[in-house]
């Protein structure tokens, strides 16, 4: 039985979002980057207020994930466009 080839996250998550529609991918990019970024200025008003530990590793992982979950589904979108709307090769990061 062969192996199954080894995978990061991010590269799962790029195959995740381009099994769906190319429009679908363009359309949560933005949508992302909007929700993280309120997330991560919510977080930092929190910090600011009452330090702790949990607050600042949310307003950690938004502030990452405002730049990088839309990153990743404008490379899933561009994937999906340039393999075509039937071929499912592989697209990494």
């Amino acid at each position: 039985m062969p192996r199954r080839r080894k995978s990061s996250p991010l590269n799962d998550l790029i195959e995740l979002v381009s099994m769906l529609p190319w429009w679908a991918g363009l359309a949560m990019a933005p949508v992302f980057h909007l929700l993280f970024h309120a997330w991560s200025a919510r977080a930092a008003v929190e910090i600011a207020t009452k330090p702790q530990v949990a607050s600042g590793i949310y307003y950690a992982l938004a502030a990452a994930g405002q730049y990088l979950l839309p990153l990743v589904c404008l490379k899933s979108t561009w994937c999906n466009a340039s393999n075509g709307a039937h071929t499912r090769s592989p697209c990494k990061w």
